[in-house]
C-alpha cells in the first residue's frame, strides 16, 4: 500500500513491438536452394526451427520427405540460400512429382505381401 496517499505505484511502461522483432538472420525458417547445382539442377528443401534447440532446424526435401537428421542453421545457411514460397513451387513440385516413382530413393514402393496359410508353402513356390 502506498504511503503518504501518493496512489498506486506506477507500471512500468510496456515494450512497443515495431513488428520487426530482432532475431539471429541464420535461423530464418523457410524454403532454401542450394547454392551450387548437383547433377545439373538446384536442391530445394523446407527448413523449420526445432523448438528445443534454436540453433538447429529440421529439414524437408519434396523428394524424400522429412531428415531424421537436425542440422545447424549455420551449415545449412552455407550451402543454401533463403527463397520464397513462389519462387520454388514449379522446382517443388517438379521433384515431388517425379519422385513418387518406384526407384532408389523414391517416396512411393511397390511391395508385394504374402499372408497367412502360403507362408509354409513358400519354398514350394519359389521353385
Amino acid at each position: 500500500e502506498p504511503v503518504g496517499g501518493e496512489g498506486p505505484p506506477a507500471e512500468p511502461k510496456a515494450k512497443r513491438s515495431s513488428g520487426r522483432e530482432k532475431r539471429d538472420p541464420s535461423t530464418f525458417p523457410g524454403f532454401y536452394i542450394s547454392r551450387f547445382t548437383q547433377a545439373g539442377s538446384h536442391i530445394y528443401l523446407l527448413a523449420t526451427s526445432k523448438p528445443s534447440d534454436p540453433s538447429l532446424c529440421f529439414v524437408t526435401r519434396p523428394n524424400t520427405g522429412p531428415s531424421l537428421i537436425e542440422e545447424q542453421w549455420t551449415d545449412l545457411r552455407r550451402r543454401y540460400v533463403a527463397a520464397s514460397a513462389e519462387s520454388v513451387r514449379e522446382a517443388w513440385t517438379r521433384a515431388y512429382e517425379m519422385s513418387k516413382h518406384d526407384k532408389i530413393g523414391g517416396r512411393l514402393s511397390t511391395v508385394q505381401l504374402l499372408t497367412g496359410s502360403t507362408l509354409p508353402m513358400l519354398p514350394v513356390l519359389e521353385e
